[in-house]
């Protein structure tokens, strides 16, 4: 009878270290994550193991939502990364096509130059071979 009593005074004991461990670990986590809302068990009105099993539940709960945002913060972030990439890369093409549209100008400076030019020299030879035929 008094080693029954001594092994159930012994189980009470550590139960009542690992409650107050697990309080604890709450508070520790209540203090990281002050965002995230425990709520407190009373231990008299749960056994150690269901209050074990309420606090693991709320704790997987919070890790579930926890690492949710943590996942769409790194999709926003990498989203933000490429469009920044994009965004450069839109700007260099902005660049080179600002540089393709000067020589296109350019080009049609030049063309129009050239034609005038070439209107020019027909006028003289069919003036010059009028001239010859009339002479």
């Amino acid at each position: 009878m008094n080693s029954r009593l001594q092994e159930e005074i012994t189980r009470r004991i550590l139960a009542e270290e690992s409650s107050a461990l697990l309080q604890k670990r709450l508070n520790e986590l209540a203090k990281k994550f002050p965002h995230f809302s425990f709520s407190r068990v009373s231990e008299s009105s749960c056994s150690h193991q269901s209050l074990e099993a309420h606090l693991f539940d709320e704790l997987s709960q919070e890790v579930i939502v926890a690492r949710l945002v943590g996942g769409a913060i790194a999709r926003a972030a990498i989203r933000a990364e490429k469009e920044e990439g994009m965004d450069s890369i839109v700007a260099s093409k902005n660049r080179e096509i600002s540089r393709l549209w000067d020589k296109l100008q350019y080009l049609e400076l030049v063309n129009r130059e050239m034609f005038q030019r070439n209107q020019e020299i027909t006028g003289k030879v069919r003036e010059n071979s009028s001239l010859d035929v009339l002479k």
